[in-house]
Parts: structure tokens; sequence; C-alpha cells
């Protein structure tokens, strides 16, 4: 039994070590009539005792009481005879070749991704409470939007204009305040994290991506059918494709951003603090609220690190770009947003970027943070 990190007792636990602490001075302390109480099994009665003197802070007294028994010598004796006994004896070489490692083993990053995938995703897949709060959110949102919106897509006349601006933006700005409901996963898993990355089963970055591949796989399939309930039924023109994969990499930003705040947050509370704060800058500096050419110069920088930015600019140039009409200023709406000129494929891959940029970071706290301090 260790106390402070000191052992206070090393043998069977039998009625000597009954009579081991009865017979300690700290006992004495705590008993001076020399009764130990009511009635306890041996177990609990140790352990119950030992609690106690620790509570009292008679820790080091136990420690030091077992340091200088008999008891501490005999077991100290039996430790170096077996230490001698097995000194001289040599492991197989095939063994000893196994153990002669200079870093930790562990599983194969694809054979951890496949396990996780046959038992936690299957397992969540078939989950109701896992489904619901990843459906239901993007389902009422885009219910909200499409009714509130409907059939106003393809009216490119210029009092409408800032309706579908509008439209769009909200419908990517939203994919920043969604993410708030993939923290609470890893927050929950810490403590089995810690447990099964000490036991070898996977890299910190092995764990990342398979719960990374589980939530996009199922966002995968609900984004599509709700992109598209959206786009058809506000009726959107040019290319469905865009609009479904900008919505759907701001989805996988969003979730890995989550991810990136919930590794280094202390707690869950922290973490409901944070990633809001950095979803109000998403919206105000995304090139909507107030134009790029607007913006004050010691703000404009934020705007190229915001992600949003480019998964809304994307769907304005998908809409837009057909649309050359004078609309503010004589100018075209794609000029009037600084959006001329630009690929909308290629703001997607700009998306692509910050993905990644938000799973390195994250895989990083993960591998090097110290979530249990002993």
């Amino acid at each position: 039994m260790l106390v402070g990190g000191r052992s206070v007792y090393l043998g069977p636990p039998d009625a000597s070590a009954v009579a081991y602490f009865t017979n300690s001075q700290p006992f004495r302390q705590l008993h001076p009539d020399g009764i130990a109480g009511p009635g306890h099994n041996r177990s609990e009665w140790i352990v119950d005792f030992v609690t106690r003197a620790d509570k009292d802070g008679l820790g080091p007294s136990l420690a030091d009481a077992y340091a200088s028994s008999p008891l501490a010598a005999a077991n100290a004796a039996e430790l170096a005879a077996q230490l001698q006994a097995f000194g001289a004896a040599q492991l197989p070489k095939d063994l000893a070749a196994e153990l002669a490692v200079t870093r930790a083993t562990v599983t194969p990053w694809w054979w951890g991704i496949w396990v996780y995938g046959k038992y936690r995703t299957t397992r969540n897949y078939s989950d109701p409470a896992f489904l619901a709060p990843r459906v239901m959110d993007k389902l009422v949102i885009a219910l909200l939007i499409m009714t509130l919106y409907l059939g106003v897509g393809d009216d490119l006349e210029p009092n409408n204009i800032v309706n579908i601006s509008a439209i769009l933006f909200m419908w990517s700005a939203t994919t920043v305040f969604v993410a708030a409901g993939y923290m609470p996963s890893l927050f929950m898993e810490r403590g089995l994290f810690v447990r099964e990355r000490a036991d070898g089963l996977y890299h910190a970055t092995t764990y990342l991506t398979a719960k990374l591949l589980d939530e996009i796989v199922v966002n995968a399939v609900v984004s599509l059918g709700i992109a598209a309930f959206t786009f058809y039924g506000i009726r959107f023109v040019n290319s469905f494709g865009v609009f479904y994969v900008s919505y759907l990499l701001g989805i996988c930003v969003g979730i890995v951003l989550a991810y990136f705040v919930a590794s280094f947050a202390p707690t869950m509370d922290a973490a409901n603090g944070l990633l809001p704060v950095y979803g109000v800058t998403v919206m105000f500096l995304a090139g909507f609220l107030i134009r790029l050419d607007a913006m004050p110069p010691w703000w404009k920088w934020y705007s190229y690190i915001t992600y949003s930015r480019y998964t809304w600019g994307a769907v304005m140039i998908n809409q837009f770009k057909d649309y050359n009409e004078p609309w503010i200023g004589g100018q075209t709406v794609l000029e009037y947003y600084s959006l001329d000129g630009v690929n909308e494929w290629a703001y997607l891959g700009f998306v692509c970027l910050f993905f990644l940029f938000f799973y390195i970071c994250t895989a990083l706290v993960l591998t090097f943070k110290q979530y249990q301090v002993r």
C-alpha cells in the first residue's frame, strides 16, 4: 500500500496485516485505548485505517514506521535475493530483440482506424443519441432558410440581390456555430484517450483521424440531402456541386476547429466561451457585414485567415458569375464584394488548407499535452 507515493505496507492481507497496523505508533495515536472500533473484514479495516491516518496527517508516520520495520527489511532481503537469482539469466534472443526498442510501441495507424470504425463508428451510427444532434440542427436551419426565402434564388432583380447575398452568407456562417455540438465528445473521452494511448492502441493522429472520419462520413450524407433541399427549394442558379461542397467543407472545418478548442481548453465551460467568440469574428470579417474595401487596415488582414470568407465567396461567385449587370455604383455584384476574377474552386481549395491547419494544430496538442499530472 502507498500513501503519498511512499510504501506503508507490503505483505499478505491476512491477520498479520491487521496485527502489523495495530502495533504501529500511528494506530496508538488514533486509538489510545487500543480498540479499533466496529468490526470489518480485514481488507476494509486496513483501507479505512490507512485512509483515516492519512487524513489526520499521519501518512508520513506510517511510511516511516514501515521503512524501519523488520517487515521492510525482510522484503528488501527477499527482493535482493530474487534479483541475484535472475541477474545472470538470459532472455531468448527473439524476446530480447522485441524488447530492445528505442521508442514506444503502438499498433499501425491503419489498424487503429479500422478497429475504431468496426466497433465505435458502427455503434455510433446505430445510436439515435449520436445521430440526432448531427442531423436536427442542420435540418432546422435549412428548413428555416428555405421556407423564409422560398423560390427567390433565381430572381436577380437589383432589389433582391441583397437578399440572395444574405442567404448565402448565413448558409456559410452557420457552419461555425453548429460546430459547438462536436466539442463534448472529445471532453468526455479524455480519460479513455489517455488510457488507450498509454496502452499503445494508437497514436494521437490515428485517434483524431478516426474521429474525424466518424463525423465527416455522416455529415457528407446528411449535408447532401440538406443542401439539395435548400438549393432547389430556394432555386439558386448554376452549380449545385459548389453549393454542396462549400457547405460540407465549412462543416468539416467547423468540426476540426471544435476539436482543436476542446483539445487545449481546460474545461467545457472555457471551450464553450472560446468557440463562439471566434465564430463572431468569422461572421464580421467574412466580407458581407462589412465589405473588404471598407475594412480598416488594422482588421483587413484578419479577413484573409477567416475561412467563412472563402466558403461564402465560393457560393457568391457560383451564384453571380454569369450576372454582369451593374448593381451599386456601376459595379457588378462580384466587383462590389471584391470577388471578381476569382475562381470558386480555388476558394474551396483555400478552405481545405484551413482544415489541414486546424488538423495539425489539434494533432500537436493531443500528442504533447499532458491531460493527467501525477
